[in-house]
């Protein structure tokens, strides 16, 4: 456990963060709703958000190049707490959007910083349990993060406050280490063109997963606001999902290594589209009546609703990435896993202003067809493909790892222990 001690700041330094940018992640949507924001704009704040983290993924190791792993995570620290304590000042949804962006780029440099740390004091014989620890402080420092919004009333001061503190606290950890600084990471290749040649599957599905999860964690809270939850209960909602989505990462993977990915990705999908669908017949008043026959509150449904949803929808991401991984070299990996990643955050940006602007003209409920239009479209060009291009051979498949989308950079690939040595 040697190895991992010496890391112990960099885990420190990511954990905090990630609690505060869970935490920003919930009470933003609930503080726009009870400022009565329209619709399209809070679909934009995740629209910006996601298009901040790509342009920080692709922007920031030019930063880091030039002024050092320590001074770029002091300065995107600041700037990502400032956007933090901003939100709270200026209640408007214009100035909102820029922040969410800035906060986006600033995130994503933040985790590479971090990211880098971590490869670069692992070893070729610890990098996997390192890999997996992150994975897990990730996960767990996000969802924990969340459940802080019962820690406040959103419609205050002091839960932004808080938010920009622990953003202002993930520095301290960092700027006390005294392990060596990483060489700085090099720079994010996007050729969409050869990945869609290795694996159309992978880079469309990753766009539409994308679409479909960044709609869901960005409009989730504004839906079940919009039908009486609490704050709390909402991000209840939003944890549920992740949670499930990480219970079924292993046995989805598992499968995939068992069988050709394509029937894994279609055998979610079509999940994941039944229970949005089931979600969006929820306007016809049935979860109204299925608790009243159980002698139950709606919130337990709608909860139990979405930890399916996240039970369906959330490994499909990684299933995908280790489908690309089948038809790359292992000098490939890193620049696959990258333009996955990238691929995705541009799916998150489509997805909430398509569902935001769906919501706005219809009903709030109309956020779940969209995400079953998302997943039916995967489901119909993946049987397109697999009737083109049969499945690699299972001799030298990669292995499934998961995958913590949305919270991780191009960096975290080079960490991965499927990646050259």
């Amino acid at each position: 456990m040697a190895y991992l001690t010496s890391l112990v700041a960099v885990f420190l330094s990511a954990l905090i963060l990630n609690l505060g940018n869970g935490l920003l992640g919930v009470i933003l949507p609930v503080r726009g709703s009870l400022e009565q924001f329209p619709t399209v704009y809070l679909g934009l704040l995740g629209t910006f958000y996601a298009g901040g983290f790509v342009v920080g993924c692709l922007v920031c190791p030019y930063l880091i190049r030039r002024v050092g792993h320590i001074r770029a995570f002091a300065v995107l620290a600041a700037l990502g707490a400032n956007c933090a304590l901003l939100f709270a000042i200026l209640m408007h949804p214009l100035p909102w959007l820029l922040l969410r962006f800035c906060f986006g780029v600033a995130l994503a440099g933040l985790l590479m910083v971090t990211e880098s740390w971590l490869n670069e004091q692992s070893t070729n014989a610890t990098r996997g349990r390192v890999f997996s620890a992150y994975m897990l402080v990730n996960s767990g420092s996000v969802l924990t993060g969340q459940l802080m919004v019962a820690l406040g009333e959103p419609s205050g001061f002091a839960l932004f406050a808080l938010a920009c503190s622990l953003v202002c606290t993930a520095l301290i950890p960092v700027g006390l280490t005294t392990t060596t600084a990483p060489r700085p990471p090099s720079r994010v290749t996007l050729r969409l063109g050869r990945l869609y040649r290795r694996s159309p599957v992978a880079i469309v599905g990753a766009f539409l997963v994308g679409v479909v999860n960044g709609s869901f964690n960005t409009l989730g809270v504004v839906f079940v606001l919009s039908i009486g939850f609490s704050p709390v209960l909402a991000a209840i909602f939003i944890s549920a999902a992740m949670l499930g989505g990480s219970l079924a990462q292993w046995p989805a993977g598992a499968a995939s290594d068992r069988m050709d990915r394509r029937w894994v990705v279609i055998t979610f999908a079509t999940a994941g589209t039944c229970m949005a669908l089931t979600m969006w017949a929820s306007d016809g008043g049935w979860v109204s009546d299925a608790a009243a026959a159980l002698g139950l509150g709606v919130e337990p449904l709608w909860i139990g609703l979405a930890v399916g949803f996240g039970l369906s929808a959330y490994p499909l991401y990684g299933v995908l990435v280790a489908h690309m991984n089948d038809h790359v070299d292992r000098d490939g990996f890193v620049e696959a896993s990258g333009g996955m990643l990238l691929l995705w955050g541009l799916g998150a940006s489509t997805g909430p202003l398509l569902a935001s602007a769906a919501m706005a003209v219809t009903t709030p409920h109309t956020l779940f067809l969209v995400m079953a239009l998302g997943h039916a479209s995967l489901i119909g060009f993946t049987l397109f493909r697999m009737a083109r291009r049969p499945a690699p051979a299972m001799e030298g498949r990669e292995v499934f790892q998961p995958a913590a989308i949305g919270r991780t950079t191009p960096a975290a690939a080079s960490l991965d222990p499927r990646a050259p040595d």
